[in-house]
């Protein structure tokens, strides 16, 4: 397993999907976009590992677990210890992105962000030391999705007929591929579908999965990480005079529902007898399936930033 096996003696597959637009904001910048959201250096949209930590903190602290925060998370800023906490929390990667299409809605992913999705697996894979469950199988499924990537025409996880989506860009595909052709790969669908079934009931999982579209890399970085990625101009209310404050006009991103990011939570073990992952489940997930839900970006005041995860 290596190094890394012998600090983090668990690993777990992190899925979120947002139940309502998710900002986790970089800071302002200077653009056309005052608040934009936390991107990778492709310009994707992610979700820093810190953010995701902070929120856990934040909300554990708040309901009086002061000896499970400490454990997990490590000592308050300030505090004369130097323990570490005993759980990372990696980067949580977009995997597929939500968007209208001619069908109602689509999910939108790219070779590069399946390639990210793949390294997730790999390492899963070293640090659980398992030949076969469904890190192999989702490894062994990705493997057959890049197969079919592996060119620059759109690839659809079902066939849908004339005029299948309008990439909001005046991107159209169309089966005499006037505009752009396009290829059906139903390991897409299958993989999508083995996925969206550990967050959504079995009939949302069905119907997205079936509008999977895997954009060349060539077009995917500018439609998923900025066409398809919300902006939204806001308000500041003066509240005596109930009109909108001087100056207080502002624009910021948001990633939108039903999207779908993938990360790792990793624990390290350090004389105990339980499982670290077993005591995260009972403490925060209370059930079998360790899924948990917290608002993360400071956006609750406003119905944003609820989010859902999955540890697999």
């Amino acid at each position: 397993m290596g190094l890394l096996g012998g600090v983090y003696s668990e690993a777990r597959l992190a899925l979120m999907t947002p139940i309502t637009p998710l900002h986790v904001g970089s800071g302002k910048e200077a653009g056309a976009v005052d608040l934009p959201v936390q991107r990778d250096p492709m310009g994707y949209p992610v979700v820093w590992g810190s953010s995701v930590k902070g929120a856990l903190r934040g909300f554990m602290s708040l309901g009086g677990y002061r000896d499970f925060v400490e454990k997990f998370f490590g000592p308050e800023r300030g505090s004369p210890e130097l323990e570490i906490g005993r759980m990372f929390v990696s980067d949580l990667r977009l995997l597929a992105i939500s968007g209208g299409c001619g069908l109602g809605g689509c999910l939108y992913t790219s070779r590069y962000l399946l390639l990210g999705f793949r390294d997730i697996l790999q390492l899963l894979n070293k640090l659980s030391g398992e030949e076969s469950g469904r890190y192999r199988e989702y490894f062994d499924n990705l493997k057959h999705v890049l197969e079919c990537a592996d060119g620059s025409d759109v690839v659809l996880s079902a066939e849908h007929g004339e005029g299948f989506l309008n990439l909001g860009g005046g991107i159209y595909v169309s089966k005499e591929g006037r505009a752009l052709s396009y290829s059906v790969c139903s390991q897409l669908g299958k993989l999508f579908r083995d996925i969206l079934a550990e967050v959504y009931d079995d009939e949302v999982a069905e119907w997205f999965s079936d509008r999977v579209v895997l954009l060349p890399d060539s077009l995917a970085a500018e439609i998923i990480g900025r066409r398809l990625v919300m902006k939204t101009t806001r308000v500041a209310l003066d509240y005596e005079s109930k009109r909108v404050r001087s100056g207080a006009l502002w624009s910021e991103e948001a990633v939108p529902d039903h999207s779908l990011f993938a990360g790792m939570f990793m624990f390290r073990k350090i004389g105990e007898r339980e499982s670290l992952f077993e005591e995260f489940k009972r403490t925060i997930c209370g059930d079998d399936e360790c899924s948990f839900y917290v608002v993360i970006g400071g956006h609750e005041t406003i119905g944003r930033g609820l989010v859902k995860f999955r540890l697999i």
